[in-house]
Protein backbone atom coordinates (compact mmCIF):
# COMPACT_ATOMS: atom_id res chain seq x y z
CA UNK A 1 0.00 0.00 0.00
CA UNK A 2 3.00 2.43 0.68
CA UNK A 3 4.50 1.77 -2.10
CA UNK A 4 2.09 2.63 -4.77
CA UNK A 5 1.33 5.97 -2.80
CA UNK A 6 5.68 6.58 -2.57
CA UNK A 7 5.18 6.11 -6.96
CA UNK A 8 2.06 7.96 -6.72
CA UNK A 9 3.66 10.71 -5.04
CA UNK A 10 7.03 11.01 -6.49
CA UNK A 11 5.50 10.87 -10.30
CA UNK A 12 2.93 13.55 -9.48
CA UNK A 13 5.57 15.81 -8.28
CA UNK A 14 8.02 15.44 -10.57
CA UNK A 15 5.34 15.80 -13.62
CA UNK A 16 4.55 18.92 -11.53
CA UNK A 17 8.06 20.35 -11.46
CA UNK A 18 8.94 20.06 -7.80
CA UNK A 19 11.97 18.84 -5.84
CA UNK A 20 11.52 16.89 -2.73
CA UNK A 21 12.61 19.72 -0.38
CA UNK A 22 9.88 22.07 -2.21
CA UNK A 23 7.08 19.55 -1.46
CA UNK A 24 8.74 19.36 1.87
CA UNK A 25 8.60 22.90 2.44
CA UNK A 26 4.98 23.21 0.88
CA UNK A 27 3.71 20.15 3.46
CA UNK A 28 5.68 21.70 6.37
CA UNK A 29 8.16 18.52 6.79
CA UNK A 30 11.30 17.13 6.17
CA UNK A 31 12.66 16.23 2.70
CA UNK A 32 13.59 12.94 4.28
CA UNK A 33 10.63 12.36 5.29
CA UNK A 34 8.83 13.41 1.68
CA UNK A 35 11.75 10.57 0.50
CA UNK A 36 10.87 8.20 2.94
CA UNK A 37 7.22 8.87 2.11
CA UNK A 38 7.77 8.16 -1.99
CA UNK A 39 10.25 4.70 -1.28
CA UNK A 40 6.75 3.77 0.97
CA UNK A 41 8.78 3.25 4.12
CA UNK A 42 7.05 5.19 6.36
CA UNK A 43 2.93 5.89 7.17
CA UNK A 44 1.89 9.35 5.62
CA UNK A 45 -0.55 11.19 8.04
CA UNK A 46 -3.88 12.26 6.98
CA UNK A 47 -2.75 15.87 7.00
CA UNK A 48 -0.33 15.51 4.51
CA UNK A 49 -2.32 13.67 2.11
CA UNK A 50 -4.79 16.45 2.11
CA UNK A 51 -2.33 18.89 1.83
CA UNK A 52 -0.99 17.13 -1.10
CA UNK A 53 -4.04 16.23 -2.43
CA UNK A 54 -4.85 20.48 -2.48
CA UNK A 55 -0.57 20.88 -3.75
CA UNK A 56 -1.45 18.53 -6.85
CA UNK A 57 -4.93 19.06 -7.30
CA UNK A 58 -6.32 15.51 -7.13
CA UNK A 59 -8.49 13.58 -5.17
CA UNK A 60 -7.20 11.78 -1.99
CA UNK A 61 -8.46 8.28 -3.59
CA UNK A 62 -6.31 8.66 -6.71
CA UNK A 63 -3.49 9.98 -4.78
CA UNK A 64 -3.69 7.02 -2.11
CA UNK A 65 -4.68 3.90 -4.27
CA UNK A 66 -5.08 5.09 -8.11
CA UNK A 67 -3.84 5.38 -11.23
CA UNK A 68 -2.96 8.59 -11.91
CA UNK A 69 -3.28 8.16 -15.64
CA UNK A 70 -6.86 8.38 -15.38
CA UNK A 71 -7.65 11.28 -11.98
CA UNK A 72 -11.07 11.35 -10.96
CA UNK A 73 -12.90 14.92 -11.22
CA UNK A 74 -13.69 14.62 -7.94
CA UNK A 75 -11.16 15.83 -5.35
CA UNK A 76 -12.29 14.19 -1.97
CA UNK A 77 -14.24 12.05 -0.49
CA UNK A 78 -16.01 12.05 2.90
CA UNK A 79 -13.55 11.45 5.91
CA UNK A 80 -15.44 8.49 6.67
CA UNK A 81 -14.83 7.25 3.30
CA UNK A 82 -11.30 8.40 3.59
CA UNK A 83 -11.21 6.49 6.83
CA UNK A 84 -11.90 3.46 5.60
CA UNK A 85 -8.41 2.95 3.67
CA UNK A 86 -6.42 0.43 5.61
CA UNK A 87 -3.12 3.14 6.16
CA UNK A 88 -5.35 5.26 8.42
CA UNK A 89 -6.86 2.71 10.91
CA UNK A 90 -4.58 3.50 13.47
CA UNK A 91 -6.07 7.21 12.60
CA UNK A 92 -9.13 6.36 13.43
CA UNK A 93 -8.56 5.31 17.36
CA UNK A 94 -6.40 8.60 17.27
CA UNK A 95 -9.62 10.50 16.52
CA UNK A 96 -11.43 8.78 18.86
CA UNK A 97 -9.12 9.97 21.54
CA UNK A 98 -8.92 13.30 20.74
CA UNK A 99 -12.59 13.23 20.85
CA UNK A 100 -12.45 11.76 24.15
CA UNK A 101 -9.85 14.22 25.45
CA UNK A 102 -11.91 17.10 24.20
CA UNK A 103 -14.75 15.86 25.92
CA UNK A 104 -12.93 15.83 29.09
CA UNK A 105 -11.06 19.50 28.59
CA UNK A 106 -14.20 20.99 28.08
CA UNK A 107 -16.34 19.28 30.90
CA UNK A 108 -13.50 20.42 32.98
CA UNK A 109 -13.93 23.65 31.54
CA UNK A 110 -17.34 23.43 32.13
CA UNK A 111 -16.69 22.68 36.19
CA UNK A 112 -14.44 25.11 36.46
CA UNK A 113 -16.21 28.03 34.86
CA UNK A 114 -19.20 27.06 37.47
CA UNK A 115 -16.64 26.79 40.73
CA UNK A 116 -15.33 30.28 39.46
CA UNK A 117 -18.88 31.53 38.84
CA UNK A 118 -19.75 30.51 42.80
CA UNK A 119 -16.85 32.01 43.78
CA UNK A 120 -16.93 35.48 41.76
CA UNK A 121 -20.87 35.55 43.59
CA UNK A 122 -19.74 34.65 47.08
CA UNK A 123 -16.69 37.26 46.70
CA UNK A 124 -19.85 39.80 45.41
CA UNK A 125 -22.23 38.63 48.54
CA UNK A 126 -18.57 39.40 50.93
CA UNK A 127 -18.29 42.80 49.20
CA UNK A 128 -22.44 43.49 49.54
CA UNK A 129 -21.51 42.36 53.42
CA UNK A 130 -18.96 44.48 54.11
CA UNK A 131 -20.87 47.63 52.15
CA UNK A 132 -23.97 47.15 54.52
CA UNK A 133 -21.59 46.74 57.29
CA UNK A 134 -20.02 49.73 56.78
CA UNK A 135 -23.44 51.94 56.49
CA UNK A 136 -24.64 50.55 59.36
CA UNK A 137 -21.77 52.01 61.23
CA UNK A 138 -22.01 55.33 59.64
CA UNK A 139 -25.82 55.14 60.75
CA UNK A 140 -24.50 53.99 64.30
CA UNK A 141 -21.87 56.98 64.53
CA UNK A 142 -24.62 59.33 63.51
CA UNK A 143 -27.18 58.09 65.87
CA UNK A 144 -24.09 58.46 68.38
CA UNK A 145 -23.82 62.10 67.64
CA UNK A 146 -27.53 62.71 67.55
CA UNK A 147 -28.10 61.23 71.20
CA UNK A 148 -24.73 63.57 72.62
Amino acid sequence: MFKQIGVNIKSIRKSNGLTQSELASRLGITRQQVANYEKGDSSIPLSSIIKMSDIFNISIDNLVKGSLDNPTEVKYKSEEEVLDYPIFEGLINEKKLANAIDNIVDNKLNRLESLLLRLLTSMKAQEAKETINDELSKIENLLDKEKS
